[in-house]
């Protein structure tokens, strides 16, 4: 990727929106007993059969210079079951859940994209 402008090499998607569901599908890492987390999950069939409740998730937040803003986690039990069927609940991008990422919140320092 050298020498590549991020725009150009990666794709913007987005997840999860809705306030409702922010609140009630999301918690900090220290509320959520340690044995339902599942880490380095690499596809949602790996994340199902793990058994596990709880997920990294990056949500964004405040200005961090270099790394951070690691501070929640998703209840995604059952392939996101209880996510999927709350109402009005629209479920994004899919297919790129439990990759690899970048992510940002719209507030920064700069334009991240010049």
């Amino acid at each position: 990727m050298k020498n590549k402008k991020i725009r150009r090499s990666w794709r913007s998607k987005s997840w999860i929106t809705k306030q409702e569901i922010i609140i009630d599908f999301l918690r900090l890492w220290n509320e959520v007993n340690y044995n339902k987390i599942g880490y380095n999950m690499s596809n949602s069939q790996e994340a199902l059969e793990s058994k596990k409740k709880w997920f990294p998730y990056n949500k964004g937040g405040e200005f961090r210079k270099w790394y951070g803003n690691q501070e929640y986690l998703v209840n995604w039990e059952n392939d996101g079951y209880k996510i999927k069927n709350f109402k009005n609940a629209v479920v994004r991008n899919p297919s790129y859940y439990f990759k690899e990422s970048i992510s940002w919140s719209k507030v920064s320092s700069s334009n991240f994209f010049q």
